[in-house]
């Protein structure tokens, strides 16, 4: 009886490690057999920028939201520096427990690109992309000579390095400032920080040129203290019908920012998935949501699921890290 009862139970011990996917590649195949009980604790969500920029709202007002819907408290820190490698680095380094998050955009290539970090978002566990916006402009003061990015290169052509585009490394920014040196402008690339941090440096004439979200900047713009000189998507928003692409405007340089949350390398994928759920249930159904964000930043709600996330983000990657070189180039800091 004792050898029959020990043959049943490892019978059966082996049938459960079966399909818990024992041996499988990496353990894989268990976390996806397996129920997941997330959020079990608070959880905290990493901007590698500034509070009050498009990046910072985004992950605010999402978490506000997770939170009613998985009913446990999320939080945004702030950890700015580095053109978000410090912020990058410390969730990648964090606990694989699906309680420390990052959210980021297309900055996060872009940091790879120009070698500000040394791996990419590949080295991440992806959670999927819960917002999405296509804004970006290049301003410059309301009383600048230039009404259009081909007077601005001109200009700055006649005089070299006289003239601040702010900046800051391994972002979209710089990318927008590497991408008019490569056109000609022969501006001076200072490191102002994040989006809300350049409005400041160009409304106190510290700089003259900075790329920053339209929905940041538009009461500025309303007063005369701002004007666009060309948006930054790949195709012309349907916020600004008239204002000319960077592409239009002879500047090869074209960008959208997918809002996306990553976890750190060896999270149980089933956790990425939940959140993902939520995220996608908000975002199509919840109607507060989708009128929050479009009073303030005219987004439209957007998501994509993790394998259409991991699919958009590679082909950006492969567009981006072709510009790798380009991109090396070092923003100095401004001299006082």
């Amino acid at each position: 009886m004792k050898t029959k009862f020990l043959a049943t139970v490892l019978a059966l011990s082996a049938i459960a490690m079966g399909s818990l996917g024992c041996g499988s590649k990496g353990g894989q195949q268990a976390y996806n057999n397996q129920n997941v009980k997330w959020p079990t604790k608070p959880v905290q969500i990493i901007v590698p920028y500034s509070a009050g920029g498009d990046t910072d709202f985004n992950a605010r007002v999402m978490a506000k939201y997770l939170e009613k819907k998985l009913g446990k408290p999320f939080t945004v820190t702030n950890v700015v520096g580095g053109g978000g490698s410090i912020a990058n680095n410390r969730v990648k380094n964090a606990a694989p427990d699906g309680n420390t998050i990052l959210v980021n955009h297309v900055s996060f290539i872009l940091s790879r690109a120009s070698n500000v970090i040394d791996f990419s978002y590949k080295d991440m566990v992806m959670g999927g992309v819960f917002a999405r916006q296509d804004t970006d402009v290049v301003l410059v003061r309301g009383d600048s000579p230039w009404n259009s990015i081909k007077e601005l290169i001109e200009d700055s052509k006649k005089n070299p390095n006289q003239y601040k585009i702010a900046a800051n490394t391994g972002t979209s920014s710089h990318y927008v400032a590497i991408s008019l040196q490569n056109a000609g402008a022969k501006l001076n690339v200072i490191d102002s920080g994040g989006s809300s941090d350049r409005i400041v440096a160009l409304l106190g004439g510290h700089v003259d040129v900075i790329p920053a979200s339209y929905a940041g900047v538009k009461d500025y713009l309303k007063t005369g203290k701002f004007k666009v000189l060309a948006a930054c998507a790949p195709q012309r928003s349907a916020v600004l019908p008239n204002v000319p692409t960077l592409k239009e405007s002879g500047v090869d340089c074209a960008y959208v920012y997918p809002y996306t949350f990553f976890f750190p390398k060896g999270t149980n994928p089933k956790i990425a998935e939940t959140l993902s759920a939520a995220v996608k249930d908000i975002v199509q159904n919840d109607k507060s949501y989708a009128n929050e964000i479009d009073k303030a930043y005219m987004q439209k709600p957007y998501y994509e699921s993790i394998s259409d996330s991991e699919k958009s983000w590679g082909k950006t990657y492969d567009q981006i890290m072709k510009l790798s070189d380009k991109l090396q180039g070092k923003v100095q800091k401004e001299t006082k």
